[in-house]
């Protein structure tokens, strides 16, 4: 009983130091590591300090963090707090170049990118002198493609017209006129043609065409006809006040730049698109593309390669305000049009909190695989290790009962635990009084060869005797020898005796054994099997060999004539 309380009370205390080692220390075993584990993680007073850097840690959403993730994650943001510390010289360089003034917040900073970008491939330079207020008005661009297709028909139809009639004497009311010749032309009958009024219509339509063929009535008033629509279609698109207002002071008609102006007023959307109007930090940015002088524009698209490191820069600052925001989102409730100094306090405070934590953390040498939500309990491990450690090196009389065994904390407890178990298993075998006493006293180590060798010679005896039996069963052809289950008893060393004794007994036992065979021989097995197994005794064998045969004799006769069955 003694020595089962040592060895649990050692065994309890290498599980709590296994625990708190191996975590904690990771493959380090020697004693002055475990030593260690005791004096920083109990008596240094770090275990409480441990409990609060769990706390702080899981508050963060960081529960789930291994101690490498942990430290990586730190990293990450420290150079996210340098970069943002700068993102401030960074901005005022950018503004400078565009000449205004913004505030620096973490929605500002995609302003300017896209206004360096925007600047150095997206503006039309050579258009730029087409801007204008109606250009910037919404449905601009939808506006100014109908105008530029109705346009195009214009131009083709007066392409078409002018191969065959003189367009460029015409005024934009001769439409009127065309059409009433075109009417009188259809409305006068043959014998009328002499009239003044008729015979002014043909000599305007001679005027109006290039050819000097005569053309019939219905050719000359469909010709009029063709060319009033023209001069009415362009002289309505001139006077057309959506597109005159649409263009505002570009406006030249049909051979308006109707190409160019769509050009600008989708540069126009495109940077509403990037500036929205109900944002005020984009505001700068869009009245100075708004109102900048296109020299100002080319000198800005040249500089753009003296930038390019601000630019990169205050990219990569947005992707750490992302990375942040994303791995913190309950400890950055900071409104995005909020000073980015309020963001980098925020960023600050946690990071020097982190920092201590980590700090600790590295100092205690936790292992890489340890997450921030197992440290409570490797806390709580290695205070029961620092208990144990305690109970044991306190108790007084374990250096007397183990004597140059014990080692302190150290002890080697698997030799122990060992003896241990072989006491119990004789114990639980309820063996003899004198027998365990025999076993378990202070020369058990030679008694335990001799016992070993007494139970190897009893061995070898056991698997002569179980061979002997095999050749005495297979020469007497008796299974009597083996039908013992493996086990000797004393009935079979009765039986050895009896056979060696009455040597006499062997002819009468060939003779039965060649008897049995011949009876085997002739069908009779079945009838010395059951005088065999005692079931017929030996004197009534001839009577029953009788009743077999009538028997069988019986069943033959019946089975060949059937009707012998029904004679009583």
């Amino acid at each position: 009983m003694i020595l089962q309380l040592i060895s649990t009370q050692l065994e309890d205390r290498s599980c709590w130091c296994e625990l708190a080692n191996g975590t904690v220390i990771g493959e380090a075993s020697s004693a002055e590591d475990t030593e260690g584990v005791v004096r920083r993680g109990i008596y240094s007073g770090a275990g409480e300090r441990l409990g609060k850097t769990s706390d702080r840690l899981c508050a963060l959403g960081l529960s789930a963090r291994s101690m490498p993730e942990l430290r990586e994650l730190h990293l990450e943001n420290f150079a996210a707090e340098r970069c943002l510390d700068r993102a401030g010289d960074y901005f005022a360089t950018v503004l400078l170049l565009f000449g205004s003034t913004a505030p620096l917040t973490s929605s500002s900073i995609p302003f300017a990118l896209a206004a360096c970008k925007i600047a150095e491939a997206d503006v039309p330079v050579e258009l730029l002198y087409l801007r204008s207020e109606n250009l910037r008005a919404d449905g601009a661009t939808t506006v100014l493609r109908i105008a530029r297709d109705a346009a195009q028909a214009l131009k083709d139809s007066y392409k078409r017209l002018a191969s065959r009639f003189a367009m460029s004497s015409l005024r934009a009311n001769s439409s009127v006129e065309f059409i009433g010749y075109a009417d009188l032309i259809d409305a006068t009958p043959f014998v009328k043609r002499w009239r003044k009024d008729y015979r002014a219509a043909v000599k305007a339509y001679k005027t109006l065409v290039l050819t000097k063929k005569k053309d019939s009535r219905e050719a000359m008033s469909k010709d009029f006809r063709d060319v009033a629509d023209y001069l009415a279609a362009r002289s309505a698109f001139e006077s057309h006040e959506i597109y005159r207002s649409s263009v505002g002071p570009h406006f030249s008609g049909v051979e308006t730049k109707w190409d160019d102006l769509l050009q600008v007023a989708e540069w126009y959307e495109r940077l509403f698109l990037a500036f929205p109007e109900n944002d005020s930090q984009a505001q700068p940015f869009r009245e100075f593309f708004f109102g900048a002088r296109t020299e100002r524009m080319k000198a800005i698209r040249s500089s753009m390669a003296t930038v390019s490191e601000q630019r990169s820069q205050l990219d990569r600052a947005l992707k750490y305000i992302d990375t942040v925001s994303r791995a913190f989102p309950d400890n950055y409730p900071v409104d995005s049009a909020a000073p980015l100094t309020d963001f980098l306090a925020v960023l600050k405070q946690m990071n020097d909190s982190v920092g201590k934590d980590v700090l600790l953390l590295n100092t205690l040498g936790f292992n890489d695989d340890v997450l921030v939500e197992n440290i409570p309990s490797l806390v709580n491990a290695a205070a029961d290790c620092a208990r144990a450690t305690t109970q044991i090196q306190n108790d007084s009389a374990l250096p007397d009962l183990l004597r140059e065994d014990f080692k302190g904390i150290h002890t080697d407890i698997a030799p122990i635990k060992t003896t241990v178990e072989f006491a119990n298993s004789i114990a639980d075998r309820s063996m003899p009084e004198r027998a365990v006493e025999w076993l378990l006293c202070n020369d058990y180590a030679n008694r335990l060869v001799q016992l070993h060798a007494w139970l190897s010679a009893a061995e070898e005896i056991l698997s002569n005797l179980a061979r002997l039996t095999q050749e005495l069963a297979l020469i007497s052809n008796s299974s009597s020898w083996t039908d013992n289950g493996g086990e000797f008893s004393g009935g079979l060393e009765a039986m050895a005796i009896r056979a060696r004794n009455s040597p006499e007994a062997l002819s009468h036992w060939i003779q039965f054994l060649r008897i049995r065979e011949e009876s085997r021989d002739a069908g009779l097995q079945r009838l010395t099997d059951l005088a065999e197994q005692r079931v017929i005794e030996p004197r009534h064998l001839g009577a029953a060999f009788t009743f077999v045969f009538y028997n069988t004799l019986s069943r033959s006769l019946f089975s060949a004539y059937p009707k012998l069955a029904q004679i009583t």
